[in-house]
């Protein structure tokens, strides 16, 4: 961000499938010319399998809250980051979503660890 805000780069595309709310102007990938281009870096808080359920709900709850903070929205926002604060049921159907969306990238790709 501080090259951008610099003026030592120029952002050309963003790889996400909707342009980002802090760089309007910006066209994402398929805009600008690859159709189906959607690429999300993420972040996400997971915790041990067996975890107990009242700790999940509360650790689930306060971060909610957290990202939901209006100081929270903006620190982020100036990273490039969008929150969003979903359940553990609907962060784990996305995690996996991501194993096959790249699974098949590796797999059509021919890509192998050296």
């Amino acid at each position: 961000m501080p090259f951008l805000q610099g003026g030592k780069v120029r952002v050309l595309a963003v790889s996400t499938a909707q342009r980002m709310p802090s760089w309007p102007s910006v066209p994402t990938v398929g805009e600008s010319g690859v159709p189906g281009f959607d690429v999300l870096g993420w972040l996400g808080i997971v915790a041990p399998k067996g975890l107990d359920p009242a700790i999940q709900k509360k650790l689930s709850t306060d971060l909610k809250a957290a990202l939901a903070l209006d100081s929270t929205k903006a620190s982020l926002s100036r990273l490039g980051m969008i929150p969003v604060g979903s359940s553990p049921e609907e962060f784990g159907k996305y995690i996996g979503s991501e194993i096959v969306k790249f699974g098949d990238v590796i797999k059509k790709g021919g890509i192998t660890v050296d």
